[in-house]
């Protein structure tokens, strides 16, 4: 395995440890907003205007904003 790949490898394992743990902290209604921002992910949508228009009572626990930040990561500059 390349130096690169190896890199990539652990990367990866970083980010489906961090997903793990977020996931398993989760209360359902923030599990339900966790997936909805990840099929829109997936669907190739930004998340800065969810973040900007989510009422101040809605805000992400710090291990789901951490999560969004590696998945999404204009919004860690937002």
């Amino acid at each position: 395995m390349t130096a690169s790949r190896s890199a990539f490898a652990a990367r990866r394992t970083r980010i489906v440890q961090s997903c793990t743990r977020a996931v398993a902290s989760c209360d359902p209604a923030t599990l339900v907003r966790l997936e909805q921002m990840l099929a829109a992910i997936a669907d190739g949508a930004r998340l800065e205007r969810y973040c900007v228009s989510s009422p101040p009572d809605a805000d992400l626990p710090a291990d789901m904003a951490q999560l969004l930040t590696l998945l999404d990561p204009p919004v860690g500059r937002a």
